[in-house]
Order: C-alpha cells, then sequence, then structure tokens
C-alpha cells in the first residue's frame, strides 16, 4: 500500500508540473473554456481552480466547498476521475482512485476518530480486498462488499486473540477458527459474531 501511496504523491506532482505550461482561461463565457487553466468562484462559497477543456473542469484541479469539505486531483468531464484526495471538515480523509465521481478501484480512508480502511472501492463504498484497522488497533482483513466484511477474512487484536474463518456483515458468522491469548483454540460454526453452542 505503501508504493500505491507514493505513486499517488508522484503522480499529482508530475501533472501539476504541466499544468502550469497551460495558458490562463480569458473568454468571459465559461463554456468556452478549453485547453486552459482558470478559477470559478460560485455564489454559495464553492470554488474551482484548475484545468478546463470544453467547458468542464478537466485535467488537474481544486474544489472547495462552503462548508469545509475539499477535492484536489484529477478530473474529466467535470467530475472527479483519477488520482485525487477528499478531506471532510471532521477530519476524515480519502486518498485514492476516483471514476464518475465517485470512490473507485484502490484507495486509503481515514476516519476523524483514528481508525482507517485501506483496499478496494466500488461507488465510494468498501467493495473487494481490504483492510480496516480500528482506532484501538484491531484489524479486519478480507473481502469487503458495500462497507461490510462479507465472506472469508481475518481478524486480529492487540491482545492476542485471532479469528479466521468466514464472516457476514462484518460478524463472525460460519465456519472458523479462533486463538485466544491464554492458548486456548476454538473451531466451528458461529452466528451473528457468537458460537452457535452458546446461543
Amino acid at each position: 500500500m505503501m508504493k500505491i501511496l507514493l505513486y499517488i504523491i508522484c503522480y499529482i506532482f508530475f501533472w501539476a508540473d504541466i499544468s502550469l505550461s497551460l495558458p490562463l482561461c480569458t473568454d468571459a463565457d465559461v463554456r468556452k473554456w478549453t485547453n486552459c487553466k482558470g478559477e470559478v468562484n460560485i455564489p454559495d462559497g464553492t470554488k474551482f481552480i484548475g484545468e478546463w477543456k470544453e467547458g468542464n473542469p478537466n485535467g488537474q484541479g481544486s474544489l472547495t466547498y462552503q462548508d469545509g469539505r475539499k477535492y484536489v486531483g484529477e478530473w474529466k468531464n467535470g467530475s472527479h476521475d483519477g488520482k485525487g484526495t477528499f478531506t471532510y471538515p471532521d477530519g476524515a480523509k480519502y486518498v485514492g482512485n476516483w471514476k464518475d465521481g465517485k470512490q473507485n478501484g484502490e484507495g486509503v480512508f481515514s476516519y476523524p476518530n483514528g481508525a482507517k480502511y485501506i483496499g478496494n472501492f466500488k461507488n465510494s463504498r468498501q467493495h473487494g480486498e481490504g483492510t480496516y484497522i480500528s482506532k484501538t488497533g484491531e484489524k479486519f482483513i478480507g473481502l469487503w462488499t458495500d462497507d461490510q466484511l462479507n465472506g472469508k477474512g481475518i481478524f486480529t487484536s492487540p491482545n492476542g486473540e485471532k479469528y479466521e474463518g468466514e464472516f457476514k456483515n462484518s460478524r463472525k458468522h460460519g465456519k472458523g477458527i479462533i486463538n485466544y491469548p491464554d492458548g486456548k483454540k476454538y473451531s466451528g460454526e458461529w452466528e451473528n459474531g457468537k458460537i452457535k453452542s452458546e446461543l
């Protein structure tokens, strides 16, 4: 994942250098802006600075919303598309790939409380292979669908506890093996986060 982050950083700097060579947009009609760099301020406080093509943000650019949200990265036909960083007023941040204005592909989402998800996204949801690390150091590794861990995965705790098996909606569900810090071990069936024999 470190390689991904370094690639994103280098890619952004690379395109930043290229964008400096573009001329400033001068036409009074924004719809005619193409292959130039310009700034648009909307009455509600939203501001876009960056590259334009055929009247749409296209290339590198930054969009700052009136509520403090901000996107910096690549654009295509007026939408976030490519590599980009989106920051939120509460301190949350997403760094990674975008497609048609949504988080798609590999990325890192950092939560305000210190938790972090590193992996794949689809339509701005955690989807595919990924790792979630809680603010207390618990780690969930596996396949995600719609922000939930589903299918085979691994859970580890800072105290040494480790579960390897099936999950449903981020809970232990199905067959699994758990190793406890005291050396004890259980292998069997789980349902909604609990050992089936305990239900």
